[in-house]
């Protein structure tokens, strides 16, 4: 990207007839030819098998929004000169670009809430859990169960390994290989959805589902009840309301 970035820049400011600008133009068409093969080359690598339904079908819809935008741009440089021709191609280059931007910003919407560090952790293979692997997950537990560290919105592993006083890879291999959980944030998000049953399921508690997710240690309502309902398969509202007709 920086290679295409520093060229596309050069030849735009560099004089039209220095040798300069002819290679720049070189650079440039060469380093976007092997970026847009990248991109069709990415929704197709060989460890998509291991990629859950939604990134697939994310990857899907990327490279046919994609293919569609090229074909509709390179369609309209076949341009036979005449002023409507020419003033329908502008059209169609501001429609790809206006598509692309929304889609750009629809694609980091979806990368952020679905990273893929989440579902490398999950294919990881395992080793099997040493003594002190076992120690440093009683250790990590008890902070859990006595301290409930977990309550802080911002707790990060760094955060624990230091208080442990051990390095960070330490802790990750106890809660993988003893705990089982693929990584820091489900663990801590495990234990975050547990307290919410108890507090939703206790009759006399009458807080607002919103200070139940601050009192569990979410930031937010809206990573509450997506984490509560991935680990529960019912909104907390729902889980509530099942609870209270139980009692």
């Amino acid at each position: 990207m920086t290679v295409v970035a520093v060229a596309g820049a050069l030849t735009v400011l560099a004089p039209a007839e220095g040798g300069l600008y002819g290679f720049a133009g070189n650079v440039y068409g060469l380093s976007g030819s092997a970026a847009l093969l990248l991109t069709f080359i990415e929704p197709f690598q060989a460890r998509q098998g291991d990629l859950g339904v939604p990134e697939k079908r994310f990857r899907l819809a990327f490279l046919v929004i994609y293919t569609a935008q090229m074909v509709a741009v390179l369609g309209s440089g076949v341009s036979s000169g005449v002023p409507g021709e020419i003033g329908r191609t502008d059209l169609i280059r501001i429609a790809c670009a206006v598509v692309g931007s929304v889609g750009a910003a629809a694609a980091v919407w979806y990368r952020l809430r679905h990273p893929l560090g989440q579902a490398d952790a999950t294919v990881s293979v395992r080793r099997a859990p040493t003594e002190e692997d076992r120690r440093l997950a009683e250790r990590l537990l008890a902070l859990l169960r006595d301290e409930a560290i977990d309550g802080r919105p911002d707790l990060r592993i760094g955060d624990v390994a230091a208080r442990m006083g051990q390095p960070e890879y330490k802790v990750s291999q106890c809660i993988s290989t003893v705990l089982g959980f693929p990584n820091f944030n489900r663990l801590i998000n495990h234990h975050r959805i547990e307290r919410a049953k108890r507090l939703l399921a206790d009759p006399d508690q009458v807080l607002p589902i919103l200070e139940v997710a601050f009192e569990c240690g979410f930031g937010s309502v809206g990573p509450f009840n997506r984490a509560f309902r991935e680990q529960v398969g019912v909104t907390p509202r729902e889980f509530r309301a099942a609870s209270r007709r139980l009692s």
